[in-house]
């Protein structure tokens, strides 16, 4: 059974706010850098049937000390931390994986939710592995 469509409608929006937020945010964390801002689920749990959760912003990989509040400081006096703006609580569970090798590199904007005890899984990529992106999709384990 495909997710339903108001529940991919509010899920979409919030997605999109998140990738539109890291097309202006990634560039300049990559130049300052090397690499793209990584991402963990901001939320503990994957929402479920619309009902929102609350997000953690502080959450980061062992390996990166930026979480969501703060991908960088900007060039303002005194420098201020740059973050993604989330809503407090989410219907979709976001995060941001990225991929590199040898001269390419990019990131995928992942969202999940449950609806009916079934996990779906939205991801949109950025970058060169254009396979990395699909719509909507079950994902639940057997």
């Amino acid at each position: 059974m495909p997710i339903s469509a108001s529940l991919k409608a509010t899920a979409n929006v919030k997605l999109d706010d998140l990738v539109t937020q890291l097309s202006m945010l990634q560039a300049t964390y990559k130049a300052k850098n090397g690499k793209y801002w990584q991402g963990l689920p901001c939320t503990a749990t994957i929402p479920a049937d619309g009902v929102a959760v609350t997000v953690n912003k502080t959450v980061r990989p062992s390996d990166q000390p930026e979480s969501w509040n703060n991908l960088y400081k900007n060039d303002a006096t005194p420098p201020q931390d740059v973050g993604i703006a989330l809503d407090a609580t989410l219907p979709v569970q976001l995060r941001v994986d990225t991929y590199a090798r040898p001269n390419e590199a990019g990131y995928v904007v992942v969202g999940e939710v449950i609806e009916s005890t079934r996990t779906y899984q939205r991801c949109i990529n950025v970058g060169p592995d254009t396979y990395r992106s699909y719509d909507w999709t079950d994902v639940t384990s057997t």
